[in-house]
């Protein structure tokens, strides 16, 4: 009779755990992080970007009536300067506009997130902490350096070089049919440039009242999108008092 006699197995090593672990982690991590950055989708008001828009240009319009009236024949360069003081002290540095603050908004960098939606961090000890933090999708970072700096070229300089090419265009009288050639064709040009930028803003704001995001070309252009700064915050000015302030000034 031939016993066979089996070798036992060798006993783990003390270390096998740490070898498990760390081939297990990258794994876990990458399961973790992909369903951590997807991205959220979110709702915004639509109402309350409208306000926003309204609110910064009854700001502007209200800083302009403090001012004497003899500054009123320099408009053009007066709406630029208040334009830009209002964009030096709230975008400029990553603040909200006094509209935006006040309807509880703030604008997002929206082609950062979605790379931060696709790309894989590789540090595990850096954003260990986050993983488990609720998100609400308002996550993301501000503008960025060149928004802010585009931002500044479309609203400050964009509006001011076309109100003062109009003023200038209807002082001169460009559109009179005793003008010279080259002025009626400017004129003409700049009717068809003007239109067309309407037919554009129209067409935007058709997108707009679809999907939410950007009232207006210089965000959508600038891909700078309006979120809340906090889910739990309401607005700062309600309905009521803005009913009552829209009946005050019908009446009067």
């Amino acid at each position: 009779m031939i016993c066979v006699r089996s070798n036992p197995s060798p006993a783990p090593q003390e270390d096998a755990w740490i070898t498990s672990y760390q081939r297990l982690v990258p794994h876990w991590h990458s399961v973790s992080l992909s369903h951590q950055h997807s991205t959220i989708p979110i709702s915004i008001s639509r109402v309350n970007q409208f306000d926003a828009a309204r609110l910064d240009i009854e700001m502007s319009a209200m800083l302009k009536e403090q001012l004497p009236g003899i500054v009123f024949q320099y408009e053009p360069e007066l709406d630029a300067f208040l334009e830009f003081l209002i964009w030096q002290f709230s975008i400029w540095v990553d603040k909200p506009t006094p509209g935006i603050a006040l309807t509880n908004l703030r604008y997002r960098d929206e082609p950062a997130v979605a790379l931060r939606g696709k790309a894989l961090a590789t540090s595990f000890v850096c954003l260990t902490p986050y993983l488990s933090a609720e998100r609400t999708g308002l996550e993301g970072p501000g503008l960025t350096f060149a928004q802010k700096m585009w931002y500044c070229v479309a609203v400050v300089g964009g509006q001011y070089i076309w109100a003062s090419l109009q003023s200038f265009s209807a002082f001169c009288r460009w559109g009179d049919s005793e003008q010279r050639p080259l002025a009626r064709r400017a004129w003409g040009l700049m009717q068809h440039i003007e239109g067309l930028y309407k037919a554009a803003s129209f067409g935007n704001l058709l997108i707009f009242l679809y999907t939410g995001r950007y009232i207006n070309l210089i965000e959508r252009s600038l891909q700078a999108r309006l979120v809340y700064e906090s889910p739990n915050i309401n607005r700062a000015v309600s309905f009521e008092y803005m009913n009552r302030q829209l009946v005050w000034n019908e009446s009067r």
